[in-house]
């Protein structure tokens, strides 16, 4: 068997273990979830080089051993207000699109596995600017677990800030 077919077999592996699990992390009261998968890292709050004419919710970028990575505050992508950051308060740094990019949340909660058959479609009440973040809905011994929407969170407008 030669070291490809040894990769790609491992590979599998690994994807079929993160099937099905999620990241979830409390951010402004709320629990929250995304795919484990997409996780490379979680780090603690750093110091963020602003970046003039950005988003408001596009912080800016962290230096993350040589590497420079842009960052975004979720509550204020969720049209949230902004927070202190605190001890608890850190930075998910995930492969998205073949990008990396951190996300700034008030605290990690766990690992949770969410079965893909009791993922609700989020709720279409009202004109709220978050719901349009929304995947869907999962509910575990804790409450209800929103699930984000990487491509709607880290969408067009915030790579584009960065290129």
């Amino acid at each position: 068997m030669d070291t490809n077919q040894n990769f790609a077999e491992l590979t599998e592996k690994e994807e079929s273990e993160l099937e099905g699990k999620y990241l979830t992390f409390w951010t402004d009261g709320q629990l929250f979830a995304i795919p484990i998968a997409n996780v490379m890292q979680i780090v603690q709050m750093q110091e963020i080089t602003e970046i003039p004419e950005f988003p408001m919710y596009a912080k800016g970028v962290i230096d993350l051993r040589g590497k420079m990575i842009p960052v975004m505050d979720l509550r204020l992508r969720l049209g949230k207000m902004e927070a202190t950051y605190d001890a608890h308060t850190c930075i998910i740094v995930m492969n998205f699109n073949d990008a990396n990019v951190g996300l700034i949340v008030d605290s990690v909660d766990e690992v949770a596995p969410i079965d893909e058959e009791s993922i609700s479609p989020s709720p279409s009440i009202g004109s709220g600017v978050a719901s349009q973040f929304l995947k869907g809905l999962a509910k575990n011994s804790r409450g209800v677990i929103l699930l984000l929407s990487l491509e709607q969170v880290l969408g067009d407008n915030f790579y584009s800030a960065f290129a």
